[in-house]
């Protein structure tokens, strides 16, 4: 009885989670990846719902996010973390259906154009106001803030509320029981389950729990104490969530990747790739005194990323000052066949990286509590 009343929430949880990046579009489609999802990743049946989604024009980095949303929920159901072998069984088939999905989605891009999207331009602006918003509530109340009551007023109303992580560029979701905010300390208390507990090995015992149905503002957490099937976690002042936080489209760089830049016929000292999509990079820059780099600057690229070789224009379109050096945001014009390699590099660490976490051991003191 109590594995058909999970498998019911499973598939709720999981046609919400579909419809919270797919929204209202082909639904008959949509039915059949969840119920290739959940029949434990059968290949064939995920591979029809795929291909049928892409025939509608859903952009396979949309497709690739539902994946990744619902990869926590799959291993919950399915995958019993005390038998290694069974969390093995699932990661393969959950890789072979990716798999489906890279392979489908290059083949379709050999077929036509995929246009360029443009990168979120106001991030930095964001990140600016975020850190300002933080000077001036440094040691003030959270919780009784008035500022904050609407977040928590739709937190206190919430059966499961969403906490993150993001482990090496990747974000790594827990979804689990608000237990009590206790509006004095600024803290909250939280069911330790297995998910949130690979959250919080992502991460250092820290996180941000989600305070919107648009999740698009988050509280930040530091854990405080644990016990048997519950956390205390510390609230911190809430910050708006950029689009990677929300849609899982970059990777950060985990080795040393110079950049060369020009702008014109001058070169620009060696840049450092910090992450990367198949539509932009970031990179970090030495500030240069004698040619400034604006946003708009049209500058050229050239870098590469294992096996693929970038030669691109690209647009300036966010900045960041790290002092010494600054990171950029740049949006790069390149031909589809570079994109579709970049897509699969994307995709390829993506899978490596949520590999690897599964792999991760959470903190013994930890998983002795989770329940």
């Amino acid at each position: 009885m109590g594995n058909m009343i999970e498998h019911q929430q499973a598939k709720t949880l999981l046609q919400k989670r579909l419809r919270g990046v797919l929204g209202n579009q082909h639904p008959e489609s949509q039915q059949l990846l969840m119920q290739g999802l959940l029949n434990t990743c059968d290949v064939p049946v995920c591979n029809q719902a795929l291909r049928e989604l892409l025939q509608h024009n859903i952009e396979a980095n949309r497709l690739m996010m539902v994946l990744l949303h619902c990869q926590p929920i799959l291993f919950h159901i399915f995958a019993n973390p005390n038998d290694p072998e069974s969390w093995r069984d699932l990661t393969s088939r959950f890789y072979q259906v990716q798999n489906v999905l890279i392979e489908q989605s290059a083949a379709k891009m050999e077929r036509e154009f995929l246009p360029f999207a443009a990168l979120d331009t106001q991030r930095a602006q964001q990140e600016a106001e975020s850190m300002d918003e933080k000077k001036e509530k440094k040691g003030s109340p959270v919780a009784t803030d008035s500022e904050n009551a609407d977040a928590i007023d739709w937190l206190s109303q919430q059966s499961k509320i969403r906490v993150f992580n993001i482990f090496r560029g990747v974000v790594i979701n827990a979804r689990c029981e608000l237990y009590q905010i206790n509006k004095e300390e600024d803290s909250v208390s939280i069911e330790l389950n297995q998910e949130l507990g690979r959250v919080l090995t992502a991460a250092a015992n820290s996180a941000t729990l989600v305070c919107n149905e648009h999740d698009s503002c988050g509280f930040p957490l530091t854990l405080i104490s644990h016990h048997p099937g519950l956390v205390k976690m510390q609230l911190h002042p809430p910050k708006p969530l950029y689009i990677d936080q929300r849609d899982n489209l970059d990777v950060q760089v985990q080795e040393r990747i110079p950049v060369e830049i020009r702008k014109r016929l001058y070169l620009f000292p060696t840049a450092t790739l910090a992450d990367f999509s198949s539509k932009g990079i970031g990179v970090i820059t030495p500030k240069d005194d004698r040619v400034e780099i604006r946003h708009g600057d049209t500058l050229e690229f050239r870098f590469q990323i294992g096996s693929v070789r970038i030669n691109a224009e690209g647009q300036v379109r966010g900045a960041r000052d790290l002092g010494d050096s600054q990171l950029l945001g740049i949006e790069l014009a390149i031909n589809r066949a570079n994109q579709s390699q970049l897509q699969r590099e994307v995709f390829r660490i993506q899978r490596e990286i949520i590999v690897a976490l599964n792999q991760e051991q959470i903190p013994e003191k930890i998983a002795a509590n989770i329940r």
